[in-house]
Parts: C-alpha cells; sequence; structure tokens
C-alpha cells in the first residue's frame, strides 16, 4: 500500500511538473508571437515589452536579447540598449555582434577601457578586419596608448582598410601625442598621396609645418626665448604670416617678454581684422598681467567672433570668477563644456566655484563627483599632485586645441563600424592659427 502511494505521489509530481514546463513554453510562445505581430505593425515599444514578458519566462534565451537589442538600436534608447548588451554578453560572451555594438556604446559612453576589451574580444572571434582594427586603433589613441595604437593602425592597412584613415591618425598621433613634428609631416603626406588630393586643408598645413616645426620644438622643451628667435626668423622671411605670429606672441609671453608679446598680437591683429585666435591669445596675456579690463575685452570680442569655439568661454568664465560675476562664471564655464572644452577640468573649476564662492555645497559635491567620474580625469589627477594646484579660478587658463567644427582634426565615434576621417586632438597646447 505505502508503494503504492508513493509511485502515485511520483507519477503526480513528474505531470505536476510536466503541467507547469508545458504552461511556461506556452506563455513563452505567445509573448514572442504577439512581440513579432507588434514588430510588424511598427508598434516597437509593445513588442519591447512582449519580449521582457518572454525573458522572464525563459532568462538563458539569447535570441530574444538579439531581438530586443535591434529594438532599442532602432529607438535609440541607450540606457536599455546598455542593459541588454550587458546581460547578453554574460550569457553568450563570444557573439561577435553583441561585443562589437557593445564596443560601439562604449565609446559613445566615452568607455574606451571596456570599449577596447570588447573589440579585442570581437578581433579574436574571427577572421582580421579591417574596420574592427581601425575602430581599436581609434580607442586606443583616445587613452594615450599611442605606441599599440601606431602598430593597430599598420595592421588595419595590412587587412585592406583606408590607407586615408589610418594614415591621418598615425600622424596625429606624432603630432599631439609624441610632439614628433617629423613623424608627422612623414604621415600627413602619406595621408595626402593616400587622398591624390594635393589641394586639400592637410596640403596647405604641411606648407605652413616648415614654418613653425622647430620654433615649436623648441617651446616644447620648454626653451621659449630660442623659439622667439626663431619665430622671428622664420617671419622675417614670411612677413604676416598669422601661426608665425601667433606662435611668437605665445613664446614672448612664456619668457615674460610682455611688452613684446602684447606688441607682436596687437600686429596680429591689424593686420588678420578681429582674427579669433589672436583675440584669445591676447586676452591671455592680459589676464596674466593683471589687465582684468582689456582681457574682459579681448575674449568678449574673441566669442562674438566664433561663439562655437569653446577657449573663450572658459577663459572668461574664469575672469568673472576672478570679477566676483559668479552666475555669469558659471555659464560659461557649461557654454564652454558644451562646445568641447575637457568637461573634467570645467567640473573641477564648477566645484571651487560653488563650494568657495557661491557657498552651494550640494552642487559642489555634484560636479565633484561630475570630475571624478570624468574621461579625463586620471590625466587631471596627475598633474594637480604633480603641481599641488587645486585649480582655483585662473589657473588653467591653458588654451586647450578648439574642437575643429569641420571634423577635420578631430573625429567622432560612432555605435558601429563605419568611422569618419581624422583624430581627436586632446593634448594641451596653446592656440595657433590652424
Amino acid at each position: 500500500m505505502k508503494l503504492k502511494i508513493a509511485v502515485i505521489s511520483i507519477i503526480s509530481i513528474i505531470m505536476i511538473t510536466a503541467c507547469y514546463f508545458v504552461s511556461v513554453r506556452v506563455a513563452y510562445a505567445k509573448s514572442v508571437i504577439e512581440a513579432r505581430k507588434y514588430q510588424l505593425q511598427g508598434d516597437f515599444s509593445k513588442a519591447a515589452q512582449c519580449y521582457q514578458k518572454a525573458l522572464l519566462k525563459d532568462p538563458q534565451n539569447f535570441e530574444i536579447y538579439k531581438e530586443l537589442a535591434e529594438i532599442y538600436r532602432f529607438q535609440d534608447n541607450k540606457t536599455e540598449l546598455k542593459s541588454i548588451f550587458e546581460k547578453g554578453i554574460k550569457i553568450c560572451p563570444n557573439d561577435k555582434w553583441f561585443l562589437i555594438h557593445s564596443a560601439g556604446l562604449a565609446i559613445d559612453e566615452k568607455d574606451y577601457g571596456k570599449a577596447e576589451i570588447y573589440l579585442k574580444k570581437a578581433i579574436e572571434l574571427g577572421k582580421t578586419n579591417g574596420k574592427l582594427l581601425f575602430l581599436l586603433g581609434r580607442v586606443l589613441q583616445e587613452q594615450d596608448k599611442n605606441p599599440e595604437a601606431l602598430n593597430t593602425f599598420q595592421e588595419a592597412i595590412k587587412s585592406g582598410y583606408s590607407k586615408s584613415r589610418c594614415y591621418y591618425n598615425m600622424a596625429c598621433i606624432y603630432e599631439y601625442g609624441f610632439k614628433n613634428y617629423s613623424g608627422a609631416v612623414k604621415y600627413y603626406n602619406l595621408y595626402t598621396e593616400a587622398t591624390g588630393d594635393k589641394g586639400n586643408n592637410i596640403s596647405k598645413k604641411m606648407e605652413n609645418y616648415s614654418l613653425w616645426m622647430v620654433g615649436q620644438s623648441l617651446e616644447d622643451e620648454g626653451r621659449y626665448k630660442e623659439a622667439a628667435v626663431e619665430y622671428e626668423k622664420k617671419l622675417a622671411e614670411n612677413p604676416g604670416n598669422l601661426a608665425l605670429m601667433s606662435r611668437l606672441g605665445r613664446a614672448y609671453r612664456k619668457s615674460n617678454n610682455f611688452p613684446e608679446s602684447e606688441k607682436i598680437y596687437i600686429k596680429a591683429l591689424n593686420i588678420h581684422k578681429n582674427n579669433y585666435y589672436i583675440l584669445n591669445n591676447l586676452g591671455s596675456l592680459y589676464y596674466e598681467i593683471e589687465r582684468y579690463n582689456d582681457a574682459e575685452a579681448c575674449w568678449s570680442d574673441a566669442i562674438k567672433q566664433a561663439p562655437e569655439k569653446p577657449n573663450a568661454h572658459y577663459n572668461i568664465a574664469a575672469l568673472y570668477t576672478k570679477k566676483g560675476k559668479y552666475a555669469d562664471a558659471e555659464k560659461e564655464y557649461l557654454k564652454a563644456k558644451k562646445l568641447g572644452y575637457s568637461e573634467g577640468l570645467v567640473y573641477l573649476q564648477l566645484s571651487y566655484l560653488n563650494e568657495k564662492y557661491l557657498k552651494n555645497q550640494a552642487k559642489a559635491n555634484d560636479y565633484r563627483n561630475k570630475f571624478v567620474n570624468s574621461p579625463d580625469y586620471p590625466e587631471i589627477k596627475k598633474t594637480i599632485l604633480k603641481t599641488g594646484d587645486q585649480s582655483s579660478p585662473g589657473k588653467n587658463i591653458q588654451n586647450l586645441p578648439e574642437k575643429n567644427t569641420t571634423g577635420t582634426n578631430e573625429e567622432n565615434h560612432t555605435s558601429t563600424e563605419q568611422q569618419v576621417t581624422g583624430a581627436a586632438v586632446n593634448t594641451p597646447q596653446e592656440q595657433s592659427d590652424e
């Protein structure tokens, strides 16, 4: 009798379990069918809801993650997309499509370390892909892993990817990363040969390189007086050259020869009427010698000439802080960030501004957290540790390279393998006319 009861119990358990799994599969199938119906109707929000229900029934079904990823990509819903990619990669870590698009999303968020991991994994999984190698090179370049980036661009060329794009980025690494101008000239020339366009902006840039390359190298070594002599020599041969006048003014300023610096900047403005770069740099000179009203006038004029460029906005914000115009300072810092200035530096200054002057500790803490989470935080932190400078207003008027609105000197990442020509220019340097 006991045996009979045990057998009946086991059979009952099996039947209940079977019924449960059948009901689960039916519910799963129903959700998937409904999701695909909504997809065909173009109602992607309802389709996503149905797929999410299906995942609750079958959380290991990788195909559902793919369907959801496509929907969220179409909707440009990056929050949900990131979640789906992260969960999907845990289930199927070797899916190349997920890895590539996860890398693209990480790039959009400037999380280049994570993008590097995904791209390297995707490249390991399949046939060598020139586009992926190029994208990996760009990600390495953004992290200042320049030697590895150069090797990766070479591999991309061997794999048949665009020589012009690779050569351009390699030239930028030599110019801005290594400050090796002869190396930059070599790869810019290769870029020009690859494009076949001898009349492009790069060709014109190469013509100017020979004028200021030696002086720039001397400046990079801190030999500003010698750099000024070199620029003077070249300017005598090329009177009125804007790049030389801009650099000569800077070399004078950095060697504390302020009268000569002012003189050359004013001469440049007489020749090149209301030039943004000269106005901005002259403002920096006036700020340094505490002629604050003149500095404000220069930066205001620079902003009128080119409101889309960030440096003058950042500089005038520091001046407004100095003058006690704190609300105006905050607005200008935020404009500078929006236009492409180093967000880490902006958030650091805003934190200082709110803590010391506006007495808004909550906002100061918020900006401090944004600073710590900014992509350029490691480099700024390194500078602070080295110099002890906690970035009080005015200490960071350093004229970072402007964000190039034409795309010729800066590349924007996209979330797919398709890329545009150019390279990011992130190394702090004085402005010139380029």
